[in-house]
């Protein structure tokens, strides 16, 4: 019998195909090197999909990998992206960044930003490097009028 996989988050584009699978982790001050290990354990033991896009959200950093492929699962992330700027506008302004909320809050977090990403772009206030980051990933293209959800694949 085959395991299931599963992902945090799982956004699908706008034909209803898998574009983007992200895991979410409560890790803070993170390395694009432990960012790939992390990346590389969760393929090695079929945990997460495969996808055009993967990303490991933290509540400081974003990792983003394009071309999400069995080619290198230990191969560092395309992206690396502050997540001050995306995710500062979802919190109370009591709360001074993203760090001290708890996992489940920072699930919630992560997809109403992909959600609006989905349904609206990036924000036009958001700074560089954070947009110009995002735009070159092609990741708006690829989810783009499509959907996010919790996943769990057969």
């Amino acid at each position: 019998m085959q395991a299931k996989t599963s992902a945090d988050l799982a956004a699908y584009d706008k034909n209803g195909r898998l574009a983007l699978v992200v895991e979410i982790k409560s890790r803070q001050h993170t390395s694009a090197d432990w960012a790939a290990r992390m990346r590389g354990n969760l393929f090695a033991h079929g945990i997460v999909p495969k996808s055009e896009y993967f990303m490991l959200a933290m509540p400081d950093t974003l990792y983003l990998w394009h071309e999400n492929g069995a080619d290198n699962e230990t191969a560092e992330p395309d992206f690396i992206i502050n997540t001050k700027p995306l995710f500062q506008r979802y919190l109370d302004p009591a709360i001074v960044d993203a760090s001290s909320i708890s996992g489940k809050s920072l699930e919630i977090l992560v997809g109403s930003w992909i959600n609006d990403v989905i349904a609206r772009g990036l924000p036009d206030d958001l700074p560089e490097p954070q947009r110009g980051l995002i735009v070159a990933s092609g990741l708006i293209n690829a989810i783009q009028g499509g959907y996010v959800t919790q996943e769990e694949f057969a």
